[in-house]
């Protein structure tokens, strides 16, 4: 195979088998990652439920940057360890909530733009 016979679908399932060697030398990411993800979806949005999944997502803001680094990690096989995740978590959480508060003016001029010029759709 040459480089001008690949095609995306080829990089996704290389990409794929090469996660599921991570995944099966290093079964938590896959969990914690499910978990992570999942639970300010699964919980209820009101009351303290509500409450409880804004800090969860706001002390995980910076996951993305985690797995990151644990698949990095992992395909040079190098070590992980329990500490190490939540190091990681910590030092991407501060990076990612700064780049929230840079972002944050621009989402909502984009919103009210959006609210104040959109067509009307009762005419």
């Amino acid at each position: 195979m040459n480089a001008t016979s690949v095609t995306r679908t080829d990089d996704f399932v290389a990409d794929l088998r090469q996660s599921l060697t991570v995944w099966s030398r290093q079964p938590l990411l896959p969990i914690l990652s499910a978990v992570v993800w999942a639970a300010p979806a699964l919980l209820p949005q009101t009351g303290l439920w509500g409450a409880a999944g804004l800090i969860w997502s706001v002390f995980f803001i910076g996951w993305p940057g985690t797995e990151r680094e644990w698949y990095r990690r992992a395909f040079a096989r190098e070590p992980f360890s329990r500490s190490d995740i939540w190091q990681t978590v910590g030092r991407y959480r501060d990076r990612f909530f700064r780049l929230g508060l840079i972002a944050a003016p621009l989402f909502i001029l984009w919103i009210l733009f959006i609210v104040l010029f959109r067509a009307d759709p009762y005419v």
